[in-house]
């Protein structure tokens, strides 16, 4: 198995039919983050040549959201994983998330290529945003 990881990328690349995982983990020794106006977790691939699963995992000082997802063979294409999917243990405290895991489970002489990992907000807040913006721009506008 060989990983790379440079210039934003990272790449998983096994050898023929070796089995392997892999797991990212961020936030550890850091305080706490607040994703509570959040709901997925996105993943840009730049490519994946096997179907493989992958579990993610938060923690927060009060409890844990966990899931598992599968992920299909592709070039260039995001994949999701909606927070309301994952099953929650204990009472997760989204406003503290201090620990996050992915973890990498290729089909043996899989192979993948990761791009980037983002946490996205949810619509409603989007839309409240925009919102906002909207107004003030009209408001702006009419003081003229």
């Amino acid at each position: 198995m060989v990983l790379d990881i440079g210039s934003g990328l990272s790449v998983l690349d096994n050898g023929s039919l070796a089995q392997s995982q892999l797991t990212l983990i961020y936030l550890i020794g850091t305080t706490t983050v607040d994703l509570s106006g959040y709901d997925r977790l996105r993943l840009h691939f730049v490519g994946n040549d096997l179907p493989m699963n992958m579990q993610v995992a938060f923690y927060s000082p009060t409890g844990q959201a966990m899931g598992t997802s599968a992920v299909a063979p592709g070039v260039s294409f995001q994949h999701d994983i909606l927070f309301s999917s994952l099953t929650t243990f204990g009472t997760m405290d989204w406003s503290q998330v201090n620990y996050i895991s992915v973890r990498f489970e290729p089909s043996p002489g899989g192979d993948f290529a990761l791009g980037q990992l983002e946490i996205v907000p949810e619509p409603a807040s989007l839309i409240a945003l925009a919102t906002g913006i909207v107004s003030l721009v009209s408001y702006a506008r009419r003081r003229k």
